[in-house]
C-alpha cells in the first residue's frame, strides 16, 4: 500500500470535531458523538463510565486539549470553532468569520478557509487531544510524588504509590470546579491563564485592629512546617480559590496535597490509602466549606479532630457560619493559626482582573466597566467579594446599569447566562426556558431536604423536573449552572457556588407566592423552613418588584394556612408569612393588629408582637412586655425561639420551640447575640422596639441560666442598652431593661 494511501489516524476525530463547530461545543448533542470513546476521554471518566459521564468527560478533555494544549493564534482560532469563553453563545456564522480572519485578515470562511486551512486547525486540536492520554492507566501522579517517594522508605512504595494516585485525582477533581467568570473556564485553567489574583488575609484575632496584611506564603509555610491553619471570610470572596492556589503551591513545594469537599470528607476517610498518610512525608490535607457540613454535628467534630491529629491541614469556612455555629461546637480542633480573607480593593484587585482578561481577549474595554464601577458606591461595595466581581465582568456595564445590590446581581446575571445558554442550544425562546430549569431544579433539590451547597444526584434532579422541559435541554441547562462529576459512576453536582442556590430557591418561591397564594401552595412552599439567607433573598425579590395586593395576597394565605390548625408544619408556614408580611409591605400594621386580634396561639402571638415591633407600631412594645412579665409559659417559648434562632435548639424540635428547664447550653446564642446586638445599634432601618424586645429575651436567656458572661460581652450589652435610651421605647419597658442588667451585673 502506498504511503498516499495510509489512512489518517486522526481523520476520525477530525471528522468528529468538525460536526462540533456549527452547534459549538456547550450546544452540541454530544451523547451519539464518537469523541465519547477518544482514549484522553475514556481515561477521565474511567472504565465502564455511561455515556452521561463520558459526555462531562468530554468537555472536560476538550477545555483541557485547548487551553493547555495549543498555543497563541493555534489556541484561539480552536476557541471560535468550538465555541469557548467570549466565543460561548456566538452565531455560527459570526465565529466562521472570526476563525477566517484570525488566520489571514484577507480570508472568508467558504473561499478561502472551510477546507484545507479548516482542517489543519481541526487536526491541530485533534493532536492536543492525542497528546493528552496518559501513557499509562494508571492516574499520573502529581509533580510531588517523586520527592515524596524518596523520602518514604522503600518497604512503602506501594502505599506511596496508592496516595500518589489518590493526590493526583483529588487534585484534579478541585482543578475542574468553575467559578462565576468566566464560566467556561475551570479554576485550573483559569490559574494556567493567569485569571486568579492573588489572595491577601489577616490573622483573626488582628482583623479589624489595623493587623498587618498577608499574602498565602506564611500559611504555606506552616503547612511545610506541621502546622494546620483555618482560612475564614465571607460568602464569594474567594476561600475556594485560595484554597486551590494553595494545592498547586504546596505541590511546587514538593508537597502532597490532598484537597477534599467537608461534606465530601467520609469518600477520603474511607479511601484504602488514608490509613497510611499519617506517616506518609509532606502528606496535607485541605478541607474546602467546613460550614456547608455543620449539619453533620458532633460527627464532624470528631472527623475534624481526627484529620488534624493525622497531618497538617489547611481548612475553609464562612466566617459568620463558623462563629454563630461551628466554633462551639468544635470546641479545640486543633488550628495553630487562623486568617481571614481580606474584601478585593478596586484600584489593585479588581483592575489587575479586568487587565488580565483584556489580556486574555477575554474583555473587549475593561476601562469603561471600570469607570461605571468606580463612579457608583452600591457597586464599589460589590466588587470588593470576587464572586460578585465576577458576576458583574460577565453582564458588562450595560448589565450593571440596572444592578443596585447583590439580589438584584443575581438576577441580572442568571437572566443573561440564561440567554446565553439558549442562544447557544440555539433556541429561539429567549431566557425563560433556562431560568425556569434552574429554578425548578433548585426547588426540587430544596424539596428534597438538601441544603445550599449539597451534592445532589442528577439523574434524580432531572427526574424531578418537569417532563415537558425536554432532556436534552435540561442536561444543557444544568451544566451551566452546576458542577458535574462521577462518583462511583453515578454523575452528581452542585450548584456552582451556593448562592445561586439561595437565590433560585427564593426566585421560584417569590414567583409561586405571586401567582398562587392558596392554602396547598403554601404548605408547599413552606413546609420546609427557608435558611435566612433565602430568606433574605426574597425578601429583596418581594421588596424590589412590589406587586399589586402582596399585603392582602400574604394576609389571605396565613388565614388559609391557619384554618389547618396548629400542628408543627402549619405553625412553620404563618411565621414565615408573619415575617414576609412585615418586611416585604409597608404600612402593614393595621393588617398585622387585626391578625394579632383574631389569634389564640401562643406562638403565632409571639410572632405577630415581634412583627409589629419590627414596624415600630406605637404602643405594641408595652403589650408585648406585659405578656412576658404575666405569663411564664410565654416567656419560655420566646426565650426558646431565641435559642432555635441561633443554633441552640434543633429545628426538628418545634414549633414551638420551649425554654425550659433543665436549661439547655447557650453556647451558640450567647455567642451569636451580642455581636448581633453590636451591628444593630448602627442599623438605621431596626426599630427601636424590636430591639428593645430582642435585648430583653436575650437578657431573660441569660438570667434564667446565670452563665458566666465575659467582660468585653458585658460591656457591649451596656452600650447597647444605653443606646436604647431616649428612643420611643414605653418607660415601663426601659425600666425593666434597666433592672435586667443591674441584675446581671451584680452576679
Amino acid at each position: 500500500m502506498s504511503a498516499a494511501a495510509t489512512p489518517d489516524p486522526l481523520e476520525r476525530w477530525i471528522k468528529a470535531l468538525r460536526e462540533l463547530i456549527t452547534p459549538g461545543l456547550y450546544g452540541a448533542h454530544l451523547e451519539n458523538s464518537p469523541l465519547l470513546d477518544h482514549p484522553a476521554v475514556l481515561a477521565r471518566a474511567g472504565a465502564g463510565a455511561p455515556a452521561t459521564a463520558r459526555v462531562r468527560a468530554l468537555i472536560g478533555v476538550l477545555e483541557d486539549a485547548v487551553e493547555n494544549g495549543l498555543r497563541f493564534d493555534d489556541r484561539t482560532v480552536a476557541r471560535i470553532l468550538l465555541g469557548f469563553g467570549e466565543w460561548s453563545g456566538r452565531q455560527v456564522i459570526d465565529r466562521h468569520r472570526a476563525a477566517a480572519k484570525c488566520r489571514d485578515p484577507h480570508w472568508s470562511w467558504e473561499n478561502h478557509y472551510r477546507k484545507e486551512p479548516l482542517k489543519r486547525d481541526l487536526r491541530k486540536i485533534a493532536l492536543a487531544l492525542a497528546r493528552s492520554v496518559p501513557e499509562q492507566p494508571a492516574e499520573p501522579a502529581p509533580p510531588a510524588a517523586a520527592a515524596v517517594a524518596d523520602a518514604a522508605p522503600a518497604a512503602g512504595a506501594a502505599a506511596v504509590a496508592e496516595a500518589a494516585a489518590l493526590s493526583g485525582r483529588l487534585v484534579r477533581d478541585l482543578g475542574r470546579r468553575r467559578t462565576a467568570y468566566p464560566l467556561d473556564m475551570s479554576l485550573h485553567q483559569l490559574r494556567t491563564a493567569g485569571l486568579l489574583i492573588g489572595t491577601r488575609v489577616v490573622r483573626y484575632h488582628e482583623r479589624g485592629r489595623g493587623g498587618q496584611e498577608l499574602t498565602l506564603e506564611p500559611v504555606l509555610r506552616g503547612l511545610r512546617e506541621g502546622r494546620s491553619a483555618l482560612l475564614l471570610g465571607e460568602p464569594g470572596g474567594g476561600k475556594s480559590v485560595a484554597l486551590y492556589d494553595l494545592v498547586q503551591q504546596s505541590l511546587e513545594a514538593g508537597l502532597l496535597p490532598f484537597p477534599a469537599r467537608a461534606r465530601d470528607r467520609a469518600d477520603l476517610l474511607g479511601d484504602p490509602a488514608w490509613p497510611g498518610l499519617k506517616d506518609l512525608p509532606g502528606a496535607v490535607l485541605f478541607l474546602d466549606g467546613l460550614d456547608e457540613a455543620a449539619a453533620d454535628g458532633r460527627d464532624l467534630a470528631d472527623d475534624l479532630t481526627a484529620m488534624l491529629q493525622s497531618r497538617p491541614a489547611l481548612v475553609t469556612s464562612r466566617l459568620r457560619e463558623y462563629e454563630h455555629t461551628l466554633s462551639p461546637l468544635l470546641a479545640d480542633p486543633g488550628f495553630d493559626e487562623v486568617y481571614v480573607v481580606q474584601p478585593w480593593r478596586l484600584d489593585v484587585d479588581f483592575t489587575a482582573f479586568l487587565g488580565r482578561l483584556y489580556g486574555t481577549r477575554l474583555l473587549d474595554d475593561p476601562k469603561r466597566l471600570y469607570a461605571m464601577v468606580s463612579e457608583r458606591r452600591d457597586l464599589c461595595g460589590l466588587v470588593e467579594r470576587p464572586l460578585y466581581a465576577r458576576m458583574l465582568t460577565f453582564i458588562g456595564e450595560q448589565g450593571a446599569q440596572d444592578v443596585d445590590d447583590r439580589v438584584t446581581l443575581y438576577g441580572e446575571y442568571l437572566s443573561k447566562l440564561a440567554r446565553v445558554a439558549e442562544s447557544s442550544a440555539g433556541e429561539s425562546a429567549g431566557e425563560a426556558r433556562a431560568l425556569e430549569i434552574w429554578q425548578a431544579a433548585a426547588w426540587a433539590a430544596h424539596s428534597s431536604g438538601a441544603m445550599a451547597g449539597d451534592t445532589v444526584i442528577l439523574s434524580d434532579l432531572i427526574g424531578a423536573l418537569p417532563a415537558d422541559l425536554g432532556p436534552q435541554r435540561v442536561r444543557r441547562a444544568l451544566d451551566l449552572i452546576l458542577n458535574v462529576r462521577t462518583v462511583r459512576n453515578r454523575e452528581v453536582g452542585e450548584f456552582l457556588h451556593y448562592s445561586f442556590f439561595e437565590h433560585l430557591v427564593a426566585a421560584h418561591v417569590c414567583d409561586a407566592l405571586l401567582t398562587r397564594p392558596d392554602a396547598e401552595s403554601m404548605h408547599e412552599l413552606f413546609r420546609r423552613d427557608l435558611t435566612r439567607e433565602i430568606r433574605h433573598h426574597l425578601v429583596a425579590l418581594l421588596r424590589s418588584t412590589p406587586p399589586p395586593g402582596l399585603r392582602e395576597r400574604l394576609a389571605e394565605a396565613y388565614r388559609a394556612a391557619r384554618s389547618r390548625g396548629t400542628a408543627p408544619e402549619v405553625l412553620a408556614i404563618c411565621n414565615l408569612l408573619v415575617y414576609l408580611l412585615s418586611r416585604t409591605v409597608p404600612h402593614s400594621e393595621a393588617v398585622l393588629r387585626d391578625m394579632l386580634a383574631r389569634e389564640s396561639d401562643p406562638f403565632l402571638s409571639a410572632a405577630l408582637l415581634w412583627a409589629l415591633c419590627h414596624q415600630g407600631a406605637r404602643g405594641i412594645d408595652r403589650r408585648f412586655l406585659g405578656r412576658l412579665e404575666e405569663e411564664p409559659d410565654f416567656r419560655a417559648l420566646c426565650r426558646g425561639y431565641v435559642l432555635y434562632y441561633y443554633g441552640d435548639i434543633d429545628r426538628d424540635e418545634g414549633p414551638p420551640y420551649l425554654d425550659d428547664p433543665p436549661y439547655r447550653p447557650c453556647t451558640n446564642t450567647l455567642r451569636t447575640i451580642v455581636n448581633v446586638f453590636e451591628r444593630s445599634r448602627s442599623a438605621q432601618t431596626i426599630s427601636p422596639l424590636r430591639l428593645a424586645i430582642d435585648l430583653y429575651t436575650f437578657l431573660d436567656v441569660l438570667l434564667v441560666r446565670n452563665p458566666a458572661v465575659p467582660e468585653e460581652g458585658l460591656e457591649r450589652l451596656e452600650k447597647f442598652h444605653g443606646a436604647l435610651q431616649g428612643e420611643q421605647i414605653d418607660a415601663t419597658l426601659w425600666a425593666r431593661l434597666t433592672e435586667m442588667m443591674e441584675m446581671l451585673r451584680s452576679r
